[in-house]
């Protein structure tokens, strides 16, 4: 799979939370705020940002708070129930880089994006794709 697969997967459910689940996605806006995070998936790196009235993608990142490292691998274990966020992070298969506030609030914003995915009527179809991919 291609890295930037991930990032059309991201911006799909991301929009797919906005239209499906607009509570999540509201809560998702307030705990991101203007946090810019770059994220490397498979050595591929974007920055993600809220800019109302959407999310932006963009492969700049001298300008982010945080920086999140992660692999495909990674992704589908948390997808198959394999892995949990805190043992990725604890065996450092899911690297973040930035202050411990930065942190707690893109762990926060990343927990609620998750339960919005949950909550969203095509996210089964959605992860499985990706999963197979």
């Amino acid at each position: 799979m291609p890295p930037a697969d991930f990032f059309v997967f991201l911006r799909n459910s991301l929009s797919r939370i906005a239209h499906e689940v607009p509570d999540a996605h509201r809560a998702l806006v307030d705990a991101m705020g203007n946090l810019r995070a770059r994220l490397v998936a498979d050595g591929a790196a974007r920055t993600i940002r809220f800019d109302f009235p959407d999310w932006t993608i963009y492969a700049g990142a001298g300008d982010a708070d945080l920086e999140v490292a992660f692999d495909r691998a990674i992704i589908v274990d948390l997808i198959d129930g394999r892995l949990t966020m805190e043992d990725a992070i604890y065996q450092e298969r899911l690297r973040m880089r930035g202050s411990v506030e930065t942190i707690e609030r893109f762990h926060g914003a990343l927990l609620i994006y998750l339960e919005g995915l949950i909550r969203t009527p095509g996210a089964p179809v959605m992860l499985e794709s990706y999963r197979k991919a």
